[in-house]
């Protein structure tokens, strides 16, 4: 991806949050702050939590001459 794209987008991705935190007082800049730190922890946990379940799922299935042994995927019609 070009270099001065991502550039720029990180500085319109500050910039945005500048401007929302300007909408709030001053007195509530520390909980935004707060606040954003728990959400990119609550993102990353949730990304560590999914990847784990994940590799759980390929661990417990596995194939053994063409045939599916463990957990298996099935077509559900809805209508």
């Amino acid at each position: 991806m070009n270099k001065e794209f991502i550039k720029k987008m990180r500085q319109a991705n500050q910039l945005q949050r500048e401007a929302i935190a300007s909408l709030f007082p001053d007195v509530m800049q520390d909980h935004l702050q707060v606040i954003r730190s728990e959400m990119k922890a609550m993102a990353g946990d949730l990304v560590k939590e999914t990847a784990k379940k994940g590799m759980e799922y390929y661990q417990e299935t596995s194939v053994v001459n063409g045939e599916t042994k463990g957990k298996s995927v099935n077509k559900v019609n809805i209508q």
